[in-house]
């Protein structure tokens, strides 16, 4: 389990409420995968392609798919932390858990992001062994 990435909630995070939109959660799922796969070599460039520590991969992972699910309304100014693991790991889809406290420890939401791996020019194709070593599934 990585330490966590931490988001504050601006403003134009939430709704007229102060509560934090659904789609928000979602988005520092995602974010906190940017950044989980950073931290092991892999970046993706200004056209969404990976390298994989400074070597360009020409393949990348596409979102195919996400739930989330909130448990806490969680609103404005807070301070939220996203942590990140891997639930699964197929051939061609690696499927990231992610959860989301508040300050207190208290979890807020929690959902999956599914990413697709492709290639270049082509649909979807094999994650490569090197890879897929990276991102160990979660016990």
């Amino acid at each position: 389990m990585q330490k966590g990435y931490t988001v504050r909630v601006a403003w134009d995070d939430t709704d007229c409420t102060r509560r934090i939109y659904l789609g928000k959660y979602i988005k520092w799922v995602d974010d906190a995968c940017t950044e989980y796969l950073r931290d092991r070599g892999l970046t993706f460039d200004q056209e969404g392609w990976l390298s994989l520590n400074g070597k360009e991969l020409n393949e990348s992972f596409v979102v195919g798919e996400y739930s989330m699910r909130m448990e806490k309304v969680s609103g404005f100014d807070e301070v939220l932390t996203v942590r990140i693991s891997v639930k699964e790991m197929r051939r061609r889809v690696i499927v990231f858990k992610g959860e989301i406290f508040d300050g207190k420890g208290d979890m807020c939401a929690h959902g999956t992001l599914t990413y697709i791996y492709i290639k270049r020019g082509t649909k979807s194709t094999d994650i490569p062994e090197h890879i897929a070593k990276l991102l160990p599934v979660s016990k």
